[in-house]
């Protein structure tokens, strides 16, 4: 069977580890690799707004949210693409690499139950088990979310904050991890901030974000 591109399907002439054709990578916009929070990870700056000032200690995401990487993100999460999963994941996989940070386990963020049931899936843990298989580090449903809050796109700035905050728990004893906390994208930082909060509460010495893309 021929390798395709996960986007738009086309033969691939050559065995790509990304399942992406050239057309459709060179329409993905590339961010930096990555950037750092706390002062001991001071080799870049944060331009995510975040008022507590906590949270995730340091971020990756390869793309920008924008154009065919939005299209990517829409797929995955409402039409049912979970081959792309892979490709985001791979992606990934490639700025954490370069990094010296390692992580003991991978935590996907959680959707409701009631939602999970609607969609079927969490498209954040699809991504979170195919990073799982290409790190080689274990996965875990170690956050619920507790609260099932409206979706953030109803909502800017500030308000996301108010919309996700006491909206998760952890339920797993994490003392002395570093996890990577895993989502498709990341906007404010809201979600990816609170539910760092409940794995440092839980224990984790170090907790990593990672998303395929982000909007800053």
């Amino acid at each position: 069977m021929p390798c395709v591109c996960s986007q738009c399907g086309r033969v691939l002439k050559e065995f790509n580890r990304l399942f992406l054709c050239n057309g459709c990578l060179s329409q993905l916009k590339m961010s930096n690799n990555g950037f750092m929070i706390r002062e001991e990870f001071s080799s870049g700056s944060l331009p995510i707004y975040n008022p507590l000032n906590t949270g995730f200690d340091i971020c990756f995401y390869p793309c920008i949210y924008e154009g065919l990487v939005r299209d990517m993100i829409h797929g995955l999460k409402y039409k049912d693409k979970r081959n792309t999963a892979y490709t985001m994941a791979a992606m990934i996989w490639e700025i954490i690499d370069k990094s010296n940070v390692r992580f003991d386990l991978i935590v996907p963020v959680p959707i409701h139950n009631k939602r999970l049931k609607m969609r079927g899936y969490n498209q954040s843990a699809l991504i979170a088990q195919e990073l799982s298989n290409l790190m080689k580090v274990p996965h875990s449903n170690a956050i619920k979310r507790i609260r099932d809050t409206p979706s953030q796109v109803l909502f800017n700035g500030d308000m996301r904050w108010y919309n996700v905050r006491d909206a998760f728990e952890c339920i797993t004893n994490l003392e002395g991890k570093s996890v990577l906390l895993v989502d498709d994208v990341i906007t404010t930082g809201a979600t990816m901030c609170f539910c760092a909060l409940q794995l440092k509460d839980a224990g984790a010495k170090i907790v990593g974000a990672a998303a395929f893309a982000g909007s800053v």
